[in-house]
């Protein structure tokens, strides 16, 4: 590592797929060394130091195997929203553990977000609530001048029925928080139990047709993928080429929201309306694991330029 910003940092852990994928492919092809950071050894394992001094940045991880790697000598940081593991805190009680792991993880985004001016750096700090579920997600898209679809967040049960009936039956509903949650078809059997909702906030929506899209930011590139689901419930994912308007409209978000990595959900209604419908840093397997004619993934080609590169993304 004797050059300045020679490597390539993964932070994450083995068991989540992306992150798995995501290291193989940075591993095989990067022409620098690539260095992975298990969650699960960070504070057990892997030690944290970093400074600023008369806006000077220093810092250091000291690796597993007892070697160090400054933050000079990185190329590129990428990790997925994770959290800092509390494996290995054997002697400590649950309230233990979880002020370590809150700790952990603001230092290491603290580290992160440090790096972002040094170096390329993918989602060190996210400024996006993960936790705002779908309803919030379509506002946020609306503000960038994407459609919305109707929906309504109540836990009002004649609000709910004056939903189902404008709709004339064509809603869908789910969990307010969980964005991977699947939909469900609202029929009049939901209507017979409606008044359980008054004890939590459910989210309704209209039912709309249409293609679903996923549009990926990867720095100042987007990529876009037309969705599919098999018989089985896989998702299958075709090329699908995007409007201009979506595409700035996306980079402006992703620049705005300080997320270079980003995919957003959208639909392509039969009248031509662009609805959005979800917004995720990183980005999922099925795209991560798309690839062209060559066999090669075209998002992790697109992360691993923009790590290679090595320069402040934002």
């Amino acid at each position: 590592m004797g050059s300045i910003k020679s490597s390539i940092l993964v932070y994450g852990s083995p068991a989540n797929p992306v992150i798995s994928y995501l290291l193989q492919y940075l591993s095989s092809r990067s022409s620098k060394p690539v260095v992975f950071i298990q969650q699960e050894t960070f504070l057990t394992q892997t030690k944290l130091t970093f400074s600023i001094n008369q806006n000077q940045i220093e810092g250091s991880f000291i690796l597993p195997d007892g070697s160090g790697l400054n933050f000079s000598e990185i190329s590129g940081l990428c990790m997925e929203n994770q959290f800092v593991s509390a494996y290995g805190f054997t002697e400590l009680s649950e309230k233990d553990k979880q002020y370590v792991q809150t700790e952990g993880w603001a230092a290491l985004l603290a580290a992160a977000a440090s790096l972002s001016h040094q170096c390329s750096v993918l989602n060190p700090l996210p400024k996006i609530d993960l936790s705002m579920g779908r309803g919030g997600a379509v506002l946020l898209l609306q503000k960038y001048g994407f459609d919305s679809p109707h929906f309504l967040i109540t836990s009002d049960p004649e609000k709910a029925k004056e939903f189902y009936q404008t709709w004339k039956g064509q809603v869908i509903y789910k969990h307010v928080k969980d964005p991977d949650a699947m939909f469900k078809k609202m029929t009049n059997q939901d209507l017979q139990r409606i008044e359980k909702i008054s004890y939590c906030p459910v989210h309704f929506e209209e039912y709309s047709p249409g293609k679903v899209i996923r549009l990926v930011t990867v720095g100042k590139e987007t990529f876009g993928f037309e969705e599919s689901l098999s018989q089985t419930g896989t998702v299958n994912l075709s090329l699908y080429s995007l409007e201009e308007n979506w595409k700035f409209q996306s980079l402006q978000l992703a620049r705005d929201i300080n997320i270079p990595l980003l995919e957003i959900r959208l639909r392509i209604t039969p009248d031509g309306k662009c609805q959005g419908l979800g917004v995720y840093p990183f980005v999922s397997l099925p795209v991560l694991t798309f690839t062209n004619e060559h066999g090669d993934s075209l998002i992790g080609r697109s992360i691993l330029n923009l790590l290679e590169q090595g320069n402040p993304i934002s």
